[in-house]
């Protein structure tokens, strides 16, 4: 009981930052959907290679999200916000990258 009480501590004594990292960590799996959707509607006639790169950096950054929510659970809510949001500029640094791409004429 007393260690759930410490971990429980962690978190309550700055309640306001867990609310904005778990409010920047729910924008950016928004953003990584927005990223994905974009990347796929990349059309065939991109380069292989542009294709693919834009496919890894997007699988990088689901599995950083996905370290984001361990880390999330460490109760190390300074770095999960600082993690979010680096992560939320990246997704949406990509999203525009592959609809540059999409545009018609391109």
């Amino acid at each position: 009981p007393r260690e759930l009480d410490e971990r429980c501590a962690k978190c309550h004594d700055k309640p306001v930052q867990a609310q904005a990292a778990l409010a920047v960590l729910a924008s950016a799996k928004i953003a990584l959907t927005n990223a994905h959707r974009a990347v796929r509607a990349v059309p065939a006639k991109a380069s292989a290679a542009t294709r693919q790169s834009l496919a890894v950096r997007e699988h990088d950054m689901e599995r950083s999200y996905a370290a984001i929510v361990t880390m999330w659970h460490t109760f190390k809510t300074a770095e999960v916000l600082v993690a979010s949001r680096d992560l939320l500029k990246l997704a949406d640094a990509l999203k525009i990258e592959a609809e540059v791409l999409a545009k018609p004429g391109r």
